[in-house]
C-alpha cells in the first residue's frame, strides 16, 4: 500500500511539474523521484504517515473535502488564462508606451518642420521687405529729382 500510494503521489508531481508548472523533463522527473523516495520511506519507517494517508481518503469523500477539491480544480484551471491575462495586460502597456513614443516623436518632428517653414518665410518676406526698401527709396528720390527739374523748368 505505501508504495502504491507513493508512486501515484510520484505520478500526480511529476505530471504536475511538467504540464502545469512547465518544467524541463529532468526537473520533473528529478522532483518527482525525490518527492516519491522520500514519501516511500515515510509511509515505511512511521506509522504516523501512514496513519494521515489512510485518513485522507475518507477526508477527501466529505463535504469539506469536496469542496477542497472542487477548490483546487478551479484553481488549477484558472492558473493558466490568469497568466494568459496578465501577459496581455503587460504586452497592451507596452504598445501604448510605443505608441505615445511615436506620437511625441512624430510631433516633435511635424514641429520642427514647421518652424523651419515659418523660418523661410519669415526670411523670404525679410528679403522682399529689404528690396522694397530699396525701390521705395529709389522712387523718392527719382519723385524728388524729377520735382526739382520741373520746378527749375517752371522757373525759368
Amino acid at each position: 500500500m505505501s508504495t502504491l500510494t507513493s508512486f501515484a503521489v510520484g505520478c500526480l508531481l511529476f505530471f504536475a511539474g511538467l504540464y502545469q508548472l512547465r518544467s524541463s523533463l529532468p526537473v520533473a522527473v528529478g522532483v518527482a523521484v525525490s518527492a516519491t523516495s522520500a514519501l516511500l520511506v515515510s509511509l515505511l519507517l512511521s506509522r504516523h504517515c501512514r496513519c494521515v494517508v489512510a485518513l485522507m481518503v475518507p477526508a477527501v469523500s466529505t463535504d469539506r473535502g469536496r469542496v477542497g477539491f472542487v477548490l483546487l480544480t478551479v484553481a488549477a484551471l484558472l492558473s493558466g488564462p490568469a497568466v494568459n491575462v496578465e501577459y496581455n495586460v503587460r504586452e497592451m502597456a507596452r504598445s501604448m508606451t510605443c505608441s505615445a513614443d511615436i506620437a511625441y516623436n512624430q510631433t516633435l518632428l511635424l514641429l520642427q518642420v514647421t518652424y523651419q517653414s515659418i523660418q523661410r518665410l519669415l526670411s523670404a518676406f525679410d528679403y522682399v521687405n529689404t528690396d522694397t526698401d530699396t525701390d521705395t527709396q529709389f522712387i523718392c528720390n527719382s519723385h524728388l529729382r524729377l520735382d526739382s527739374r520741373i520746378a527749375e523748368n517752371n522757373l525759368q
